[in-house]
């Protein structure tokens, strides 16, 4: 197979693999501290485990649990979460990792992830 050529079957994604995979989005999310205001920023990407998040004002506000709340895209379901940022920079990005979330909401989470996955062209080992 000449090298620019590239397999026309999906790849498989391990079990270890599918945790770190990060779906692309493109919705406003409320991120709130109980003693602050809060604000609205992006989400760049989701999966099960967290979101990156763009147009972050000010990371230093947002240390400690945050209350997190987003329509999951293409559902009807509102994701409402705690969370911590795990890593910012000071252009506004950051991580944000789930650290408490209803188990219904983390498999609604999986569910649209795991859909993500196979429209990506991945496949599930059996």
């Amino acid at each position: 197979m000449p090298s620019g050529d590239r397999p026309t079957t999906p790849g498989t994604i391990s079990h270890e693999q599918q945790k770190f995979f990060r779906a692309k989005v493109n919705l406003p999310r409320d991120v709130t501290k109980r003693q602050w205001q809060g604000c609205q920023a992006q989400a760049v990407n989701l999966s099960t485990g967290g979101m990156g998040l763009d147009t972050i004002p000010d990371p230093v506000m947002f240390t400690g649990l945050l209350d997190v709340s987003f329509l999951l895209p293409d559902s009807d379901t509102v994701i409402q979460a705690k969370g911590r940022l795990v890593w910012a920079d000071v252009g506004g990005r950051a991580g944000l990792r789930f650290v408490v979330i209803e188990p219904a909401l983390f498999e609604n989470c999986s569910n649209w992830t795991n859909r993500k996955m196979k429209n990506e062209g991945w496949e599930f080992p059996a």
